[in-house]
């Protein structure tokens, strides 16, 4: 068996401009304001991004599970149901 490593984006017209300007992003260096989609040209702070939608459900449902847990945890009954259940509060439960 030979294995031989081939650069897949050799030749291909722009590629070596991509390399370069991906690597000038990671080192914290930003586009020229004139080549941004018009949702990022007029940011507050040029290193700001558009918050993503996902993200913030993301972030709001982890928030939420720890607060219904908190609940859960301080109730009269969390003593008793974690003793048959230590698993307790589960998704399921959480749900309801």
């Amino acid at each position: 068996i030979t294995i031989r490593w081939t650069p897949g984006h050799s030749g291909i017209p722009g590629n070596e401009e991509a390399d370069v300007l991906a690597k000038d992003a990671a080192k914290g260096e930003t586009s020229p304001t004139h080549l941004l989609p018009q949702s990022l040209c007029h940011r507050k702070s040029p290193r700001t991004l558009p918050r993503s939608k996902s993200a913030i459900k993301q972030k709001f449902t982890q928030r939420e599970k720890t607060r219904q847990k908190a609940i859960f945890k301080a109730s009269p009954r969390a003593a008793m149901t974690l003793q048959i259940d230590p698993s307790l509060p589960s998704a399921s439960f959480l749900k309801l």
